[in-house]
């Protein structure tokens, strides 16, 4: 797994926030070079960031390469600075958006400003640069490969613009946390179990959200066992499967006409 921007205070990692929240994380270990094997079998490795990389583009991709990529990393500042202007902290689906969101006016002017063109696949970006050397090419199905499981043309430039501009960053390092990626559980459990009457529940599945008097009040395991709520029920699943979830209460006519929609 690859991770980044763990290391540093100010982030514009999402899951980084909620770590400094909680005020929990993982020992991070940081590096700054991977290995990488080239079709003809030739390994070398690669630095993350700008200082060499045009070393790697010139030995590897030969003529015009460096200027290529110099020329789609100008064309996706924008976009990267959209990608990286507000906090995900500042987002939410109530009106309350509206206050928090004021907070940052400009990044959401940039933002939306790049809305539409966030969410196109990256390989549109490609065709309008007209990047036609192959090692380039390559190079950038990887990175989306990377990030996606997908090649270029299934990933957003939403997500290659915020890389592009953090891995490509003087100085930038990659992050492992110590331990394995299970750390990064084990951090999150410890920031709800430090708190008093606290605790996380695993291979407990969820059969049913009960709802009593025109609220949620627990939830039924597959197990048969109940777990009570004192305030709420907070789902993270989709909507479709919270639907599904409440779907004998549904049927009872227990829920609200918004929740049948």
């Amino acid at each position: 797994s690859l991770y980044s921007g763990f290391s540093m205070d100010r982030s514009p990692n999402p899951l980084k926030n909620i770590f400094q929240i909680i005020e929990e994380e993982p020992e991070w270990i940081t590096y700054d070079r991977w290995g990488t094997v080239l079709p003809n079998g030739k390994k070398f490795a690669a630095k993350i960031g700008p200082e060499e990389f045009g070393d790697v583009l010139k030995e590897h991709g030969g003529e015009g390469a460096e200027e290529e990529f110099a020329t789609l990393m100008k064309r996706m500042e924008p976009l990267s600075n959209a990608a990286q202007a507000l906090t995900s902290m500042a987002l939410r689906e109530d009106a309350g958006a509206i206050l928090t969101l004021a907070r940052y006016p400009k990044e959401l002017f940039d933002t939306l400003k790049q809305g539409q063109a966030l969410n196109d696949p990256f390989d549109l970006i490609m065709k309008e640069m007209n990047i036609q050397n192959k090692f380039v090419k390559n190079w950038l199905d990887m990175l989306c490969f990377l990030l996606q499981g997908l090649p270029a043309a299934g990933t957003m430039n939403a997500v290659m613009a915020y890389m592009l501009a953090d891995w490509y960053r003087p100085g930038v390092t990659l992050d492992f946390p110590k331990g394995g990626s299970g750390a990064i559980v084990d951090a999150l459990v410890r920031g709800v179990e430090k708190h008093p009457q606290s605790s996380v529940h695993v291979r407990s599945h969820v059969e049913e959200i009960l709802v009593e008097n025109g609220r949620a009040s627990g939830v039924k395991l597959a197990d048969g066992s109940v777990i009570k709520a004192t305030k709420a029920v907070v789902s993270n699943a989709d909507p479709f499967v919270t639907k599904r979830l409440l779907s004998k209460a549904r049927d009872a006519g227990l829920t609200s006409a918004e929740l049948n929609e």
